[in-house]
């Protein structure tokens, strides 16, 4: 358990890595409204259609290392290894590249290589960051501010709002006005070489393709990579093959063919390569497919107690989990539902998180004076390591409570349209619980290399990240 001390608004392990040395990048956020800058600031319009002024933010890259089974080796504790430092305003999402690449012959010995890192600042460009770590241990933490990005995009009258990778030379970003943009890297880096420049890269596609906010995109890789999923606040879930496409030709109806639509917006969008499907939930917290073959059709494969905020999945192994704004960590095997629809569902939680706020006289220990520190212990198992926290029971400032319970057992779980069926269902209407923010899971990560692949991490909203090797 890691205690980042501020909301934790994206993690992903580094893919491609063989050897027992495993990253972990993170990245966190301060709270609406706690940062002097973000309560000065007042946009004249929407602040998620504007860039964000500048400030101060950073990804922090945590190394673990594995034993020669592939479990987590406990003797090694996670070091914090690198900070990549930056004034582009908070880190909203970012990627790593999935596809592996050859080692350059400039790369110095001493450094490591962790790949290509794409993500989307608050100012509302989409950079790619080439990452790097000392090749041996070190006992400090390396900084590093980085100033200028070697490839940097940033639509006009616009912002990036997600993005995903095409291949290893090209990346897709959606915006906020409905456009969706395809860049090549290397013809920038091209471009930027002749004018001895860093330089706004111009996209090799750039159309609309929804009348309103992209939410979330995504490709079929690696089986169809030319196939792009995207959704947007309009509620529908279009899939567009991108094969003909040029640098004249545009993202046509007739190459997009759209899902039924919803009633809200879908953020959460994956691509389940087992089972060929298209996953995402719905606002009845349900997770539902859409088949690559007939995305006209969706299937239901399960059903959560609160909405998904994250859908984690791994190239390695079929499993999906699934984080809940209502501190939920729920896996699922969509499998053998997406060739067999009459077969038991079946759910596994991994944890659940609560968290709430408590005054000073509410967390006073009994028989304890004024002055007196109450040391709290929490022991977490399955071979984690034990996290000890002191609460100042003097200090006028309240003090937060999380509780965190693990060894629920396998759930069956009905779809239909019975008493059972539904958990949030009172007097014959279905509702929906309103969570505080810091209850939440934020954003979770199966690792993608084989010989650790059940390895995940989870980060919630108050600031802890959870990993655990769930597969030992």
């Amino acid at each position: 358990m890691l205690n980042l001390g501020e909301k934790v608004q994206h993690i992903e392990w580094a893919p491609n890595l063989e050897g027992s040395r495993q990253f972990l990048a993170v990245t966190t956020s301060p709270l609406m409204g706690s940062e002097p800058e973000e309560q000065k600031f007042a946009a004249p319009y929407a602040p998620a259609f504007a860039p964000r002024p500048p400030s101060k933010s950073s990804i922090q890259i945590w190394e673990f290392r594995a034993t020669p089974q592939g479990r987590i080796d406990t003797v090694f504790a996670p070091f914090l290894r690198k900070i990549i430092c930056s004034e582009w305003g908070d880190v909203k999402t970012f990627k790593w590249c999935p596809m592996p690449r050859k080692a350059s012959p400039e790369q110095p010995p001493e450094r490591m290589s962790l790949g290509i890192l794409a993500g989307i600042w608050a100012d509302g460009a989409l950079r790619v960051l080439d990452v790097f770590v000392q090749e041996k241990d070190i006992d400090e933490t390396e900084y590093e501010l980085v100033k200028f990005a070697a490839f940097t995009a940033q639509p006009p009258n616009t912002i990036c709002t997600c993005l995903t990778w095409l291949s290893s030379t090209s990346i897709i970003a959606g915006c906020a006005n409905g456009c969706i943009g395809v860049w090549h890297i290397p013809s920038s880096l091209t471009a930027s070489a002749k004018t001895q420049r860093t330089s706004n890269a111009e996209p090799v596609i750039f159309t609309p393709l929804s009348p309103t906010y992209i939410l979330n995109v995504t490709t079929c890789y690696p089986s169809r990579p030319n196939i792009m999923i995207s959704s947007s606040m309009s509620g529908h879930i279009q899939m567009t093959d991108l094969t003909e496409m040029t640098s004249k030709a545009t993202m046509t109806p007739a190459a997009t063919v759209r899902a039924s639509r919803s009633r809200v917006g879908r953020s959460v969008l994956v691509w389940h390569e087992f089972a060929q499907v298209v996953l995402t939930v719905d606002d009845n917290f349900t997770l539902i497919a859409f088949p690559i073959r007939r995305f006209f059709r969706q299937i239901s494969f399960t059903r959560y107690k609160s909405s998904v905020a994250c859908l984690a999945h791994s190239p390695v192994h079929p499993f999906v989990m699934a984080g809940c704004v209502g501190g939920e960590a729920i896996s699922n095997n969509p499998l053998r539902r997406a060739y067999e629809n009459k077969v038991p569902i079946w759910n596994q939680t991994w944890f659940t998180h609560e968290w709430r706020e408590s005054s000073t006289k509410e967390s006073t220990a009994v028989g304890a004076s004024d002055s007196e520190q109450v040391m709290v212990n929490t022991s977490i198992e399955s071979g984690e390591d034990h996290v000890t926290s002191t609460e100042s029971r003097a200090g006028p400032a309240p003090q937060e409570i999380s509780r965190v319970l693990e060894g629920f057992k396998c759930k069956e779980i009905k779809l239909f349209n019975t008493e059972d069926a539904f958990t949030h269902r009172e007097n014959g209407a279905v509702y929906s619980t309103v969570y505080d923010l810091k209850t939440s899971i934020k954003s979770m990560s199966w690792n993608p290399n084989l010989h650790v692949g059940g390895w995940i991490a989870a980060g919630i909203a108050n600031g802890l990240v959870r990993v655990e090797d769930v597969a030992s």
